[in-house]
């Protein structure tokens, strides 16, 4: 069956895997926000919900029949993550669905991996064997490049990092559309910075680093297994600094450490104003939220420069870059900062400028509009 009247005007639904959580979610939610306001008719769908709501919607309509009804009323499919790549682009191209799928990850490009941290795509593909223990990894990736040649969709990557990978693993041309947040017209002042510490217990003056990332110390991408390890060297160069890890399951106060769990909304933003400075260390990263968030909201940002970091930090002008799994430089760099607090606002401040420009929500929806209207011509 082939979908082709537009029925609504211009109108789109973002599917995700998770209903909020994760960066593709997020980047879902947001310009389905975004989108509402110039007009566009903007829907969701999901596969595995995370609230009441969401449980209550996937059991009037499992997420396929969401799909379905929706490519009946003409809406571009925006794909964002799935959990069965194979199976969401055979139903797609079967039904000659008009399609954005977006690259938050390898997962599409590569053999099963969310990032090949040993590999390099560009080459001659994945490897055999696989470094990670995938099975024939480069029969499932050629099966994924040739549903995507059938579905013939606009592909993006949020990085020049993953755009180049995804070029020569799929044959396509990856648009390039960095990721966004809402971005403020200021700064949060000290004043604001003091009432979100004083609100987690945190004295007004406390030089505060920040972890986080989606599954906290197990996030294993994000070197979450290092964050203790970071925090020690941090604190024993900077005794008086306050730490807060978030992200994890549950919450805790380990003397000037805080524990946080998943945070969302408000909650987010109030630790995202407390931070000073936030230490993000990863193995690979695509183009993560986190780190335009914590601009966002004035943090300094010292981070491992890998992937997509590279695209959003400038070394020594809006942050700190380290060398890969250097995390005892990373540490020194993060404490050297936080130290320092005129040296970590002039970094913020730099951040802040450059990111209204290039990271915000609103410039990234005013992208991701243009590509729809591609897509309907």
């Amino acid at each position: 069956m082939r979908y082709s009247t537009i029925t609504m005007g211009e109108s789109v639904i973002h599917h995700t895997l998770l209903e909020h959580r994760g960066g593709a979610a997020r980047v879902a939610d947001m310009l389905h926000a975004e989108l509402a306001a110039p007009g566009w008719d903007s829907s969701r769908s999901f596969e595995v919900a995370e609230s009441r709501e969401g449980e209550a919607a996937l059991i009037r309509r499992p997420w396929p029949a969401r799909l379905e009804e929706a490519l009946a009323e003409g809406r571009v499919v925006h794909a964002h993550s799935t959990s069965q790549w194979h199976e969401l682009l055979a139903f797609l191209a079967a039904r000659h669905a008009r399609t954005v799928i977006t690259l938050h990850d390898f997962q599409l490009v590569a053999g099963g991996c969310v990032y090949p941290a040993e590999c390099d795509l560009t080459a001659n593909g994945c490897p055999d064997p696989c470094p990670r223990g995938y099975p024939d990894p480069e029969t499932d990736r050629m099966q994924r490049k040739r549903l995507v040649d059938a579905l013939g969709p606009i592909i993006v990557s949020p990085s020049e990092w993953l755009r180049r990978h995804a070029e020569a693993s799929l044959g396509h041309t990856v648009e390039l559309v960095p990721n966004g947040v809402p971005w403020p017209d200021a700064m949060p002042d000290e004043q604001a910075r003091a009432a979100a510490k004083k609100a987690l217990g945190i004295a007004p003056a406390a030089r505060t680093v920040l972890f986080i990332a989606h599954g906290g110390r197990k996030a294993a991408f994000k070197a979450g297994n290092r964050w203790d390890t970071i925090w020690r060297a941090v604190k024993q160069r900077v005794p008086k600094a306050v730490g807060i890890m978030a992200g994890g399951s549950r919450l805790e106060r380990e003397g000037d450490l805080l524990r946080l769990p998943y945070l969302e909304g408000e909650h987010l933003a109030q630790v995202m104003t407390a931070a000073d400075v936030l230490c993000h260390p990863t193995l690979a990263d695509n183009h993560p939220l986190s780190v335009l968030e914590a601009m966002a909201h004035g943090a300094a940002v010292a981070a491992t420069g890998v992937g997509g970091l590279l695209e959003q930090i400038v070394d020594g002008e809006t942050g700190v870059l380290t060398p890969a799994e250097e995390w005892d430089t990373l540490a020194q760099r993060t404490a050297d900062i936080l130290a320092r607090p005129s040296r970590s606002r002039a970094l913020a401040s730099e951040a802040f400028e450059r990111g209204s420009k290039l990271f915000s929500a609103r410039r990234m929806a005013a992208d991701y509009r243009a590509l729809y209207e591609r897509v309907l011509i």
